[in-house]
């Protein structure tokens, strides 16, 4: 369930160009 909700969460921050980047961010954390 999580893991779906994360694609879903990182496609929808992909249109975003200022949440895509940020969210980049995050995931290089991870």
């Amino acid at each position: 369930h999580i893991s779906k909700l994360r694609k879903k969460l990182r496609e929808r921050l992909g249109h975003d160009p200022i949440d895509s980047k940020r969210f980049l961010g995050y995931r290089q954390v991870f």
